[in-house]
């Protein structure tokens, strides 16, 4: 399949496919037909958003729904099953196949002839250089040369255009991650290029990059390291050369991106690499975090581990719920309910990320809900390794009295602090005598129960115990890793909050010590609140 972009009569860009030599495929035109044929009504509608007018990036956002319906359509018209809209090719005006890319990213240097030829040694690494979109131009429209400009240049290169997010991509399965192939004239303004060390003032210039006429699928180039790429200029063969010179290949290339950044066909990065949901998260946290005893108490950051029980909430479930807003009756019906469809739906919500975002990395599942809800788990999860940490429940009611209280103060026009404490010394108790109850559960072998001093008094030690247990390697890199974290996270960075049980919410301490004594001395817990 030849993916396109095209026009007629002066009007805006569509997405197309070519048709044998001589007709192009209208996808969105051709959609609603074939969408009405079997009786959709919102035909039009579900057409377009499935092959937005001309935005090849959109399309591919669209995943396997926007390339399952193009397979399903270009498969019933090969069966002559279904009638394309389809229009003469002559009467088309073919546009770059991408105008809107999130990232265009160039490697320099990396055909072995091309190296010798500039009497460069073949670098270690691919050298990385960026275009950006205002470079793409039209294929056979004309290419503006830089004001002062004398020495201007043109190479041929493989454009590979990545279908699906790609993070941390090995090799051996980069191929999987590519959509398609198209030509790059990557013009060069030489003298710009050399006015410093960076490469970019000769690369970026409006027009400099021309682009297509079309991206091949990789059904039509099975293997992109085969090819032939050849430059005219003027009507003369100024090169020919072949991709079986790559220095590096297309998947070393993936592989070594993918280390360093998302490569998407998705969200553009804003300045600096940012990731722009990564900001909204942060300038959420921030707003969280003008309040300075939620900043010293639970930091909210996208860069801190948070509970995944929040993929559930979707599926109206999950502790996560009660934390929001204080209804008995939803805990007394959550509670009530066999939770093993629920956490199914939260494996699923992991497979879809998972799928979006691939990595040989181990998932760790941080929820609360886990200690009460080890049946469900268990059954979702047989070969899961599961961690327990026992801390003091006076000091987990604390934390959680504190901070749920907030809530309250800021949500209650008559804050009802009594029944606020009443609903979470019960939850966490009932927390608790669930864990204890079906502890015996999890297979023989997979329950590794871990004390919070022991994670106070050796916090990196502690994580490569609990790394060990799961079955993974613990390397001096991981190790320098989860040290420098806690360096940057040391425990009091944003002050500390004095805690106090009786004197903010009226209990008794030592009647408190007693009612919990069922799980502290079965586990050994030792005390961290005093009367």
């Amino acid at each position: 399949m030849k993916l396109v972009r095209y026009s007629q009569n002066g009007q805006p860009p569509r997405l197309g496919t070519l048709l044998g030599a001589d007709r192009v495929m209208d996808l969105e035109s051709s959609a609603t037909a074939y969408l009405a044929s079997r009786g959709v009504v919102r035909s039009s509608a579900i057409a377009a958003a499935l092959f937005p007018h001309g935005s090849t990036r959109a399309f591919l956002e669209g995943g396997s729904a926007s390339q399952d319906m193009l397979a399903a359509m270009t498969d019933a018209a090969k069966s002559g099953k279904y009638e394309p809209v389809s229009h003469p090719l002559g009467t088309a005006r073919l546009h770059a196949p991408i105008a809107d890319p999130g990232k265009f990213i160039c490697i320099g240097l990396n055909y072995k002839d091309h190296a010798a030829e500039t009497n460069n040694p073949a670098p270690k690494e691919p050298p990385v250089f960026p275009k950006w979109s205002n470079a793409i131009a039209d294929p056979g429209e004309p290419v503006l040369r830089p004001r002062g400009e004398k020495t201007f240049d043109w190479e041929v290169e493989l454009g590979v255009v990545i279908g699906r997010t790609a993070r941390f991509v090995k090799r051996e399965q980069a191929l999987d991650y590519v959509f398609g192939y198209t030509i790059i004239n990557d013009v060069s303004a030489r003298d710009f290029q050399f006015h410093t060390s960076q490469w970019s003032a000769g690369k970026i210039a409006d027009t400099l990059a021309p682009v297509g006429p079309y991206i091949a699928d990789r059904a039509e180039i099975p293997d992109p390291h085969v090819l032939d790429l050849k430059t005219w200029v003027n009507g003369t063969l100024m090169q020919n050369g072949t991709t079986r010179n790559f220095i590096f290949d297309v998947g070393y290339i993936i592989q070594y991106l993918t280390n360093i950044m998302t490569l998407a066909p998705g969200e553009e990065p804003l300045p600096g690499n940012l990731d722009p949901r990564w900001q909204r998260a942060d300038e959420v946290w921030q707003h969280l975090a003008k309040n300075p005893i939620m900043a010293a108490m639970h930091e909210h950051s996208p860069g801190h581990a948070c509970g995944e029980n929040e993929l559930q909430m979707p599926d109206f479930t999950s502790y996560q719920w009660e934390w929001m807003a204080q209804i008995p009756g939803w805990r007394d019906y959550h509670l009530s309910r066999d939770q093993t469809a629920n956490f199914a739906y939260g494996k699923r919500i992991l497979k879809a990320i998972a799928f979006q975002y691939p990595s040989p990395r181990r998932w760790i599942l941080k929820g609360n809900q886990h200690s009460e809800q080890l049946p469900a788990l268990v059954s979702n999860y047989p070969d899961a390794r599961i961690v327990q940490i026992f801390r003091d429940p006076l000091a987990i009611l604390q934390s959680v009295l504190t901070m749920r209280g907030l809530l309250v103060l800021q949500d209650q026009k008559h804050p009802d602090i009594a029944g606020h404490v009443a609903y979470w010394v019960d939850r966490i108790e009932r927390m608790l005598r669930s864990y204890m109850r079906d502890r015996e559960v999890v297979p023989p072998g997979q329950l590794f129960e871990l004390a919070f001093a022991d994670i106070v008094a050796d916090d990196v030690g502690s994580a490569q115990r609990v790394l060990e247990f799961a079955g993974l390697e613990s390397t001096a890199e991981s190790i320098a890793d989860m040290r420098d974290y806690m360096a940057s996270h040391p425990r009091g960075r944003d002050g500390r909050v004095v805690y106090d049980l009786a004197g903010d919410f009226n209990l008794d301490v030592a009647a408190l010590r007693e009612r919990f004594r069922f799980y502290t001395d079965r586990f050994s817990v030792p005390e961290e609140v005093r009367a």
